[in-house]
């Protein structure tokens, strides 16, 4: 709720910074239109672009060992339609696009 003035759209992004190999992007989702107030559960609100699996889709916490972080933050934007499609500049258009940001984290271990 209140996002700041000029949102037009909101993206998504959730990574785990403990992954053996460095950060590793779970989930990108773009163009989440200003409106949207929740993410209901099995859906997708925006438009998803490929994370570190190689896909477009949620894959959740897949820890090879011990307890990680996993992070959800939501950027407001000042454009209403991302062009990134890929990681990379998913990322780099974060960047110059944003007028706020939100951040949660929950933890998850593998079970044996």
């Amino acid at each position: 709720t209140n996002p700041p003035s000029g949102t037009k759209s909101f993206a998504l992004v959730n990574d785990d910074p403990d992954a053996p190999c460095g950060l590793w992007t779970h989930w990108l989702v773009k163009n989440i239109p200003a409106t949207c107030t929740e993410i209901k559960e099995n859906t997708v609100p925006g438009v998803e672009v490929e994370s570190s699996w190689g896909c477009k889709k949620y894959k959740g916490p897949r820890p090879p060992s011990g307890t990680h972080r996993y992070y959800f933050k939501l950027y407001a934007l000042k454009v209403e339609k991302m062009k990134a499609n890929n990681l990379k500049d998913f990322y780099n258009e974060i960047e110059r696009e944003k007028i706020g940001e939100a951040t949660i984290m929950g933890t998850y271990k593998k079970q044996k």
